[in-house]
């Protein structure tokens, strides 16, 4: 049976590198939310360094719908307009990364968040405070975006271009997770810079 540390606890967010980091410091991996975690046992819970990635939004979508493509070829605006439909891939309010790490009243259960786009950085500052050898962080799960035929991007990120200008479908995401667009920063265009981490404080004691 794998003994996982105890010490510290990672939310994996679908879609945002959580397998890496976890394999990187023996934490267990696992969809589950912050709630099922600590209702299954509290006391660890409470007495662990507990902690998250987050992504854009907007990426995220891009890189979720990727792998939608393992068993539908819905094109991405078709199936962002549908709801964004989880299929086996994702449980309930898969879109919603705040559902992860949030209690029933959206307050936040874990203590620091960790920005996607700086995952080297996020490793190395989490070996600092939680300890572990800093190896080369192993990537799992790594994609890359098919080409769509586009040679130059002009400094605009690959996912961009699959929505193709729909501001209002990305508004619609942004509608699902405000908490977290709001603490990176995070927009649809003109991006400015989004910090590595953001330290959400102790999470408030939950009543039973």
């Amino acid at each position: 049976m794998t003994v996982y540390r105890r010490d510290a606890m990672i939310v994996h967010i679908p879609k945002t590198g959580g397998a890496s980091i976890a394999k990187a410091f023996g934490l267990q991996d696992t969809h589950k939310s912050a709630v099922y975690r600590r209702a299954l046992d509290p006391e660890a819970w409470d007495c662990a360094f507990t902690f998250s990635i987050v992504r854009n939004p907007w990426e995220r979508v891009v890189s979720w719908w990727l792998n939608t493509q393992t068993y539908t070829h819905t094109p991405f605006l078709d199936w962002v307009a549908q709801g964004m439909p989880a299929g086996p891939i994702f449980g309930l309010d898969g879109a919603q990364q705040w559902h992860y790490i949030a209690d029933e009243k959206r307050r936040p259960m874990v203590r620091m968040l960790y920005d996607f786009g700086h995952l080297e950085q996020a490793y190395t500052d989490l070996a600092t405070i939680i300890g572990g050898p800093l190896e080369p962080l192993p990537r799992i799960h790594e994609k890359t975006y098919p080409n769509r035929g586009f040679l130059s991007s002009g400094g605009r990120q690959p996912w961009k271009y699959y929505w193709e200008g729909r501001s209002d479908l990305a508004e619609e995401v942004a509608a699902l997770d405000p908490e977290i667009i709001e603490a990176f920063g995070y927009a649809f265009e003109d991006e400015g810079e989004i910090p590595v981490k953001v330290d959400l404080g102790p999470p408030r004691p939950t009543v039973q």
